[in-house]
């Protein structure tokens, strides 16, 4: 079902904001865009991905649905986690945790 995976990639796009959250309320990242490895993460996760796994919904792509979209989005989403929570430490914050990522229902 097409619309069931555009609302859960948009469901994974809000959580990437969640989790750089800490970093951007604790002054962690800087202002300059693709400065750091984090700003390439975050924006291939909804940008890239994110679109990749949507067109493929509509256009019957299951191989860029999963592998070439979802896939490299749940990826993307453990990287972001690693690296705002290496940036928290290193602040001398406390990591966050994350769960399972929220998965697609099947409505079955």
């Amino acid at each position: 079902d097409g619309d069931a995976l555009v609302e859960q990639v948009n469901t994974w796009v809000a959580e990437s904001d969640q989790i750089i959250a800490p970093l951007v309320e604790n002054g962690l990242l800087t202002a300059e865009p693709f400065d750091e490895p984090i700003d390439y993460v975050y924006f291939n996760l909804w940008h890239h991905w994110g679109r990749t796994a949507k067109f493929g919904a509509w256009m019957q792509g299951a191989d860029y649905t999963q592998w070439h979209g979802a896939y490299e989005m749940l990826h993307d989403r453990a990287e972001l986690i690693e690296i705002t929570n290496e940036k928290l430490v290193e602040a001398g914050l406390e990591p966050i945790e994350y769960g399972r990522p929220p998965l697609i229902e099947s409505g079955e």
